[in-house]
């Protein structure tokens, strides 16, 4: 049973380790596109031309988050795994087929329990 509960502890540690990588490399893209919210009015300031466009790139992405380059390995040998376990035209078909509802799914509900919310309160304060 104490090996069983290390399993599942190792197993949730890689998981949140996974997901905290996302997150950082997500949240370079989403900082960039939207700008910044202004400490005191709570409003989304947009970023000047060169601090927007200049600055950012693959040399700035690889210093804030230097576990880029361990997602990017990771998912691509998934990929290139199921790709080769059921072929492309069958991986193309299950992903459009599956990938693509519950994207839009839960980019809904992310929209409606999330963002609007904060939202909301945002401009409440």
């Amino acid at each position: 049973i104490h090996t069983a509960y290390i399993k599942i502890l190792q197993l949730a540690i890689a998981d949140a380790l996974a997901f905290v990588s996302i997150v950082m490399f997500l949240d370079v893209g989403i900082t960039f596109f939207t700008g910044e919210l202004h400490a005191v009015t709570g409003h989304l300031v947009p970023k000047p031309f060169v601090k927007r466009w200049i600055i950012p790139g693959i040399l700035i992405q690889l210093l804030l988050n230097p576990r880029m380059m361990e997602v990017s390995a990771a998912v691509k040998a998934f990929v290139r795994h199921t790709v080769s376990d059921v072929g492309l035209v069958t991986a193309w078909r299950w992903s459009a087929a599956l990938f693509i509802p519950l994207f839009s799914f839960a980019a809904e509900r992310f929209n409606r329990h999330v963002w609007r919310r904060f939202v909301r309160e945002e401009n409440a304060a």
